[in-house]
Formats: C-alpha cells, structure tokens, sequence
C-alpha cells in the first residue's frame, strides 16, 4: 500500500480535529511514492492517537507537524507538537496501559490511558519501534520506525 497516500489520507481526517482548535498540521513526505506493508486499520489506530494527543496538549493557533524519511532499511515517521509537553519523570510510563502524562490537556479533553499503550503494541506487531523526546513548556515528539 502507498503509504504516503495513507497518511495524507489520514491527516485530512485529523483536520476536522485540529481546525476546532485552530490548529494547522503541517506535514513533509519524501517526493517519490513508496509502498509498505502494514495493516491500516492497526496503523490508522497509531495515526489518529499521536495527532490527536498533539492536538489535545497542543494550545490553539499552534502546529502539528508530520515528517516521513526513508532511511537505514526504515520509514520513519514523526508527529511533533508545540504543545505543554511531557514531564521527564513521566516518559518512562508513556507506553504502559492506564499510565497517564501528569499535564493536563489544553482544554479538558478526556483520555483513558490506553491509546499509547495500544500504539506501542501496534508498532511492536509491525517489528517497529517508537520513540519519545520532550521539553516541558516546548513540545512533544514521536517517533516511529518500520521496516521497510
């Protein structure tokens, strides 16, 4: 499957989300079309729960951005916000069912602890992994790799 078409798909699904908090998701894709084997259900799982969690801790009028690269044998793909970001002591717990980050979304959403549990198991099934990188008061990354 074309995996940049999935994810532009995928993003314009998001915008409805975003747009209700004024937020622009900007997204940055190789030029050439690949393919890559994947679920898409499991993936658009993966999708919707990191830009909707960049959207949630994200504050109105900011950005979302969303970079795919090809490199060493991997797709990587990075959902990266301005938003509150995540206290060091608490990325340990990110990726462990019914652990939640101490900040609190930027206006009141409701999470239940499980989505990035659900991810990282997701990620795993594709022999991928994931990865975090945070600064309070600066943002969020995640990032992704498969195998391509």
């Amino acid at each position: 499957m074309s995996y940049p078409k999935f994810l532009k798909s995928n993003i314009s699904q998001n915008e409805f989300l975003s747009l209700q908090k004024d937020i622009v998701i900007h997204s940055d894709f190789p030029a050439d079309d690949f393919t890559l084997e994947f679920d898409p259900r499991r993936m658009e799982q993966v999708l919707n729960n990191l830009i909707s969690n960049a959207i949630k801790y994200s504050y109105p009028g900011n950005a979302i951005n969303i970079v795919v690269k090809r490199e060493d044998g991997y797709v990587i793909t990075s959902v990266t916000d301005k938003g509150q970001g995540i206290p060091e002591k608490d990325i340990p717990f990110l990726f462990e069912p019914f652990r939640q980050a101490s900040v609190k979304a930027t206006h009141n959403e409701k999470g239940t602890g499980l989505g990035l549990a659900i991810v990282k198991k997701i990620i795993d099934f594709h022999k991928g992994k994931i990865e975090v990188s945070s600064k309070p008061g600066a943002g969020s990354a995640f990032t992704f790799y498969l195998p391509e």
